[in-house]
């Protein structure tokens, strides 16, 4: 993983990028001797100490350039990966046969390609090269995908407005299929409305988006909120002593409107005692 966002910390709370060493074999196998590079040119880059993975177990490496080589304690090389393309391979203990390396067809293709934050790059079961969201240090990949969907783009941001619009939501990868909801459920490959053309909003509504393209990584739901200060005012769930109050009440679209709000969008249920997934929406003054 070459652009880690804060998927994975190390112990200095940093996020560095990470390599993942799978041992395949019913046995433990020691690292003592084998080599990581990300140079074609030095395979003796960085030598791993003499750390231990279990059988069928996994090995997380921070590529982060601190050099940290303790085998019982966390495992940094001594370079970083770029995360516009790079080279990557590990090495047998002679320091000249590479057992795997990224790209694997190098030096046809010099770089693995461009990632992405948070999107790892590797090896699925079946040894298909690819792209895994999400990520799963610590555990087996899933299927490899093809490519990487591009985030769906909204014409309207999220926020106040006071007369109806239409959003277009746009995504620049080929062949790409927009499915979209309104009624604060996840949409998926199957699940939601086709994107079409821009969708109208004339009251306060959840908008909520997701890309699909076959064999490629989908997108992240997007969500944006567009609050209308007079439903929100005119709401049963609001307190009417307040809304329609003679003083007050002419009060509160400037007083909605003064102060930065929150949106949260679930399909659960707050409780105060069980986690519910949630987007959260920052809405500006």
């Amino acid at each position: 993983l070459a652009d880690n966002a804060g998927n994975l910390a190390d112990q200095d709370d940093d996020s560095p990028d990470w390599i993942e060493l799978k041992n395949p074999n019913p046995f433990s196998l020691e690292l003592g001797g084998y080599f990581l590079t990300d140079d074609p040119a030095n395979l003796k880059a960085w030598l791993l100490p003499n750390a231990r993975i279990p059988p069928s177990g996994h090995l997380v490496v921070f590529a982060s350039g601190k050099d940290r080589r303790e085998p019982s304690a966390e495992l940094h090389t001594n370079f970083k990966l770029d995360p516009k393309g790079d080279y990557l391979a590990l090495v047998d203990r002679d320091g000249t046969r590479i057992l795997q390396q990224f790209p694997p067809d190098y030096p046809t293709t010099q770089t693995f390609p461009k990632q992405r934050q948070n999107i790892r790059f590797g090896l699925d079961a079946s040894g298909k090269v690819g792209f895994f969201r999400p990520p799963t240090p610590g555990a087996s990949n899933g299927t490899a995908f093809d490519g990487i969907v591009a985030d769906t783009q909204f014409s309207s941001d999220r926020g106040f407005y006071e007369t109806n619009l239409a959003v277009e939501i746009t995504c620049a990868t080929p062949g790409a299929v927009i499915r979209y909801t309104t009624d604060r459920s996840v949409p998926t490959a199957t699940k939601g409305r086709l994107y079409a053309s821009p969708v109208p909003i004339t009251t306060t509504t959840v908008l909520r988006a997701a890309a699909f393209k076959a064999g490629w990584a989908p997108t992240d739901v997007d969500t944006h909120t567009y609050v209308f200060p007079t439903n929100v005012i005119s709401s049963p769930v609001m307190r009417t002593t307040i809304t329609r109050d003679p003083v007050y009440g002419p009060q509160m679209r400037a007083a909605l409107l003064d102060v930065p709000s929150v949106s949260l969008v679930t399909t659960g249920t707050f409780n105060d005692t069980t986690e519910v997934k949630t987007s959260f929406e920052w809405l500006r003054p």
